[in-house]
């Protein structure tokens, strides 16, 4: 019997497809239900893509009709769909008229209706932010939505063609999967590198070509999986790594090193805010594990999530969230040594998916819709029978189901006990499911002998 890689990945679809023509007429009117739900992800239908901004005029409501379930896509930028994707957008625009690509905030927009500040590696305003520009904003941003939306099936394929016993745990995670709103409705580009590392790791495990590919174009989006160098480098994914610094460092070394907006876009608040943790108002959106931290510490010195006469941060010295942040990072940093030397002889799924959890457990900027990353790797370690269906179903609870941003908020936020409680749940949630993966790799990694993978003791 030919393995996957043999048989060819579009052969592999077309089984996901039978597979689905096979279920049941009631399963197959149930599936087309939840394609249904999956497209009413899409922000559009509620209002005019975009208004024109004039001092006075309240914008009308836009954006799916989930938004509101999501801080990033229901309260934030509710009046601003494509915000993210303007950011790599404009500074494909500069690049084009020989700007700074990490131009001020101060400085207007040229094509874009508007935009956040870029904070993604050089490289990128060149390799995607031109070509981008080929089409007008808004018709640029369309496009894009509809290519995220795609990626998606296209890893439901992958998955049920290849587990076809599994189709609606995979239906469940790749079309239900609640963050991905604000994703489509920002215009982010976390889906995509996360489509980039999922397509990576099942060439990686099943010896099929362009793996290093995958994830050098993953890495040339955001720093973060230029992390996985040290894995690679050591299962003989050489050249890919060089590859990848090649291009990645010397531009942000120049940069640097030249009179540029750096600093204030991709440098942002620096190591005491994007890494060590300080204790502040629990600030919805943040969703990762230094968040949780935060909210534990906060709530055990008797606070409400928003003090009366607000907060005043304390000193490094006096911070037990600074304390427990640089601690984490640490202990973090050391689980991720000890997953590389029980794995450096051979590829092994359960260290790749430490190194991936990183996101979630060391960075504060770990929002809502970065849980794709979470979904792309539930879905890779499933296909991989690393997991049980049963863990991936948890792992969608915890991060893929709707969050409880829309209850907390109607319980009134803040100042008295359903709200207060709510607030805590709400930050707990989608830890859960990283702290449920680290502990299932973690144990699938002790099970390994010293003398390699595939060795159980």
């Amino acid at each position: 019997m030919r393995s996957d890689a043999q048989e060819g990945e579009f052969a592999i679809w077309r089984r996901a497809a039978s597979a689905v023509r096979a279920l049941p007429r009631w399963q197959r009117a149930a599936f087309a239900l939840l394609i249904l739900l999956y497209a009413s992800f899409l922000p559009f239908g509620r209002g005019p893509l975009h208004d024109v901004r004039r001092p006075g005029v309240e914008p009308r409501d836009q954006g799916s009709i989930w938004a509101p379930l999501s801080v990033d896509a229901g309260y934030l930028i509710r009046h601003s769909p494509g915000l993210d994707f303007y950011s790599i957008y404009n500074a494909g625009s500069r690049v084009l008229a020989g700007l700074d690509p990490y131009g001020s905030d101060a400085d207007p927009p040229l094509r874009a209706p508007y935009k956040t500040t870029f904070r993604y590696l050089p490289v990128t305003a060149y390799w995607l932010g031109v070509p981008l520009n080929a089409l007008p904003p808004e018709p640029a941003w369309k496009a894009w939505v509809a290519l995220l939306w795609l990626m998606p099936v296209a890893g439901f394929l992958a998955c049920a063609g290849r587990r076809p016993g599994l189709l609606w745990v995979f239906a469940l995670l790749w079309f239900c999967w609640f963050p991905l709103v604000p994703e489509f409705h920002l215009g982010q580009f976390t889906l995509f590198m996360a489509t980039l590392l999922f397509w990576f790791a099942l060439r990686l495990f099943e010896g099929g070509r362009l793996a290093g590919a995958a994830w050098v174009l993953g890495a040339l989006v955001k720093v973060y999986p230029l992390g996985f160098a040290l894995l690679l480098w050591s299962w003989g994914r050489r050249r890919a790594v060089v590859v990848a610094f090649a291009l990645a460092v010397p531009p942000l070394a120049y940069f640097a090193a030249t009179p540029s907006g750096l600093s204030e876009g991709l440098g942002g608040a620096g190591v005491r805010g994007r890494l060590v943790g300080a204790m502040d108002v629990p600030y919805a959106g943040a969703q990762g594990v230094q968040a949780l931290v935060n909210v534990l510490a906060w709530k055990a010195q008797g606070l409400a999530m928003l003090p009366p006469g607000g907060f005043e941060r304390l000193a490094p010295g006096r911070d037990p969230v600074a304390y427990a942040s640089a601690a984490i990072i640490l202990l973090w940093g050391a689980l991720c040594v000890w997953a590389w030397w029980r794995t450096r002889r051979a590829p092994d799924e359960a260290a790749l998916a430490i190194f991936w959890l990183t996101w979630f457990v060391v960075f504060r900027d770990a929002w809502e819709h970065h849980t794709a990353l979470v979904q792309a790797l539930a879905a890779f370690l499933l296909v991989r029978g690393r997991i049980s269906a049963r863990l991936a179903l948890l792992v969608w609870c915890a991060a893929g189901a709707p969050s409880l941003w829309y209850f907390w908020q109607k319980a009134g936020y803040t100042g008295n006990i359903l709200a207060e409680s709510l607030g805590v749940a709400y930050f707990v949630q989608r830890p859960v499911a990283t702290l449920a993966l680290a502990a299932a790799m973690v144990a699938s990694l002790r099970r390994i002998h010293p003398a390699g993978p595939g060795v159980t003791e």
